[in-house]
């Protein structure tokens, strides 16, 4: 049934001569029972869904651990966000329902990234938060996701400090968290202005994230944008073509491209880079905030309307 989702229909079918049994017992086998709502919602039946699960959420564990991803990952916002808070009511509070806590904190999260949505995500943090101080046990792997996706939030809220001080803690923990390498190296030329030693060290945090994943372009374009605050601008022109070369049709790389040769004193080669990176309204809004900004920011620098 799970290779069949892609044709949600057979793979309710599938599903169907086992749902009585589940429903008897859901914490053993709440993972049919999240495959068959997961397959309505694909359906386009999220009702279907919605009748399986939550009465079985007041009960089972695990199915409210199943369920909270799946609302977070398939439904509308406002259909994920009655999900969730619908679970929430029966979450356990303190050690005995740490997993259920960590998804809650991770549905909340993942719904704020999906649909760029700020009271998700100050959801997520204040539940972050208050996991990190309450003096719960976490396992590594556990800590190291909620500090990471603590970073996630204060970098995209702006709070740079702060982000930079937790990515630091999750370095601290595994020195191979290559999204924690990348931001941490991004939040350095972020300072106002970023210092000597900013920058030498998120030289540094670039070159070992694109020896943990060679073939990110998101690597190879951060690793260009330090290359330029070092003045090293051939360097990060070849760097920011191996970003085009792995992803073509990424928005943002003609922005960083212009910004390298502006940079480097190429006024005509940036406007030209520019110039033909015309997102409509629909396009920007899905950029983030800085880099918006900064795709402004150069639209006034180089005259381009």
């Amino acid at each position: 049934a799970d290779i069949n989702l892609q044709d949600p229909a057979s793979a309710i079918s599938q599903l169907a001569p086992y749902l009585a049994q589940a429903k008897k017992n859901p914490d053993q086998l709440h993972q049919i029972l999240i495959l068959a709502a997961q397959a309505d919602i694909l359906n386009g039946d999220p009702v279907a869904a919605r009748h399986l699960i939550w009465p079985l959420t007041k009960i089972s564990a695990n199915v409210r651990v199943g369920a909270l991803p799946l609302a977070a990952q398939t439904l509308s916002l406002s259909a994920a966000s009655q999900w969730i808070n619908a679970i929430t009511q029966y979450i356990t509070p303190g050690p005995k329902g740490n997993i259920e806590q960590l998804a809650l904190a991770q549905a909340w999260w993942t719904l704020g990234q999906r649909f760029n949505n700020s009271a998700a995500m100050a959801r997520a943090q204040a539940l972050i938060h208050s996991l990190l101080t309450s003096g719960q046990k976490f396992n590594k792997d556990q800590k190291i996701n909620l500090l990471s996706d603590l970073a996630t939030i204060e970098l995209i809220n702006g709070e740079n400090a702060k982000a930079i001080n937790t990515y630091n803690q999750v370095l601290a923990m595994d020195p191979k968290q290559t999204i924690a390498l990348n931001n941490l190296a991004i939040l350095l030329l972020r300072q106002s202005p970023p210092s000597p030693a900013g920058i030498e060290r998120a030289a540094i945090l670039a070159h070992q994230a694109i020896d943990l994943a060679p073939q990110s372009p998101t690597l190879w374009d951060t690793l260009a944008r330090v290359q330029a605050a070092q003045g090293k601008y051939p360097q990060a022109l070849a760097s920011m073509a191996k970003a085009k070369a792995l992803d073509p049709n990424n928005p943002l790389w003609p922005v960083d491209t212009a910004s390298i040769l502006l940079a480097s004193g190429n006024t005509a080669q940036a406007r030209a880079a520019l110039a033909g990176f015309r997102p409509d309204a629909a396009q920007l809004q899905e950029l983030s905030v800085n880099s918006r900004n900064r795709y402004r920011q150069l639209q006034a620098k180089l005259g381009i309307q």
